[in-house]
């Protein structure tokens, strides 16, 4: 438990400064530690969100939020990309 809470900490501080490829690993590293659906489901809700912020801020863009929503693979976050920038 003490890990998780570490990856907790560690998780929000990389948020703070927008370092999203860091919150993306740290929430890889932390689904080890998921033993129910809803906290997996929790954690894939807060990756999605990593994720897309980590994309506004590498392509220099804004995703709306209806269609962050939509975006659930890699690959359609590549195409997203590809037909908006």
């Amino acid at each position: 438990m003490e890990d998780l809470n570490r990856l907790d900490g560690d998780i929000s501080e990389a948020f703070q400064k927008k370092q999203m490829d860091k919150v993306c690993s740290l929430y890889y590293e932390a689904a080890n530690y998921f033993e129910t659906k809803s906290d997996i489901e929790a954690a894939c809700f807060f990756y999605t969100q990593a994720l897309v912020m980590a994309l506004e801020e590498e392509f220099e863009t804004e995703i709306p939020d209806e269609e962050a929503e939509k975006i659930t693979t890699v690959k359609e976050a590549v195409n997203y990309i590809e037909a908006h920038t």
